[in-house]
């Protein structure tokens, strides 16, 4: 059995893999939406998404764990994740035809403030006060962008790509 150390520190290499992966997934997929429909591009998106699963599934547990009946848990809640990734990627998809890839990336990542705060809420996740620093440290620095973007009479230079 792993420590829980090493558990850590697996969890934290995977999410710096999943920050890189978004990281070089943004600017491909802007110069993408440029030759095709942001719906287009979120359609073929979600096909190679389910095939790339199907693929790495077989790959990780073997075919026979496609055949497996799944639970009414099971599908009610990967039906909730699918609308949930859908929404998730046409709103980025959307955001990144009127903003800059850094703009739809920072203002995205306003996730890290709301998953702590609905992680403590809704499951009583313990966060520590360095925790709660680094949240509110994000707030301000979210509000003094959107402040910028706001207060900024050639916020359309800073915000939107020249086209």
């Amino acid at each position: 059995m792993q420590s829980k150390n090493s558990d850590t520190i697996r969890g934290i290499g995977l999410a710096f893999a999943a920050t890189l992966s978004v990281a070089l997934f943004i600017i491909p997929w802007k110069m993408a939406t440029d030759h095709s429909s942001v719906e287009d591009m979120v359609f073929i998106l979600i096909l190679c998404a389910a095939g790339f699963n199907v693929i790495s599934q077989i790959f990780m547990s073997g075919i026979k764990s496609l055949i497996k009946k799944p639970n009414p848990t099971e599908i009610g809640l990967s039906l909730a994740l699918a609308a949930l990734t859908i929404g998730g990627n046409v709103g980025s998809a959307k955001a990144a035809v009127y903003l800059s890839s850094a703009m739809v990336v920072t203002l995205m990542r306003v996730e890290i403030i709301v998953v702590a705060v609905l992680a403590f809420i809704l499951m009583g996740e313990k966060i520590g006060k360095v925790f709660w620093l680094g949240i509110m440290l994000a707030g301000v620095g979210l509000i003094a962008v959107l402040i910028k973007v706001g207060l900024n009479s050639r916020a359309n230079v800073m915000i939107r790509d020249e086209r």
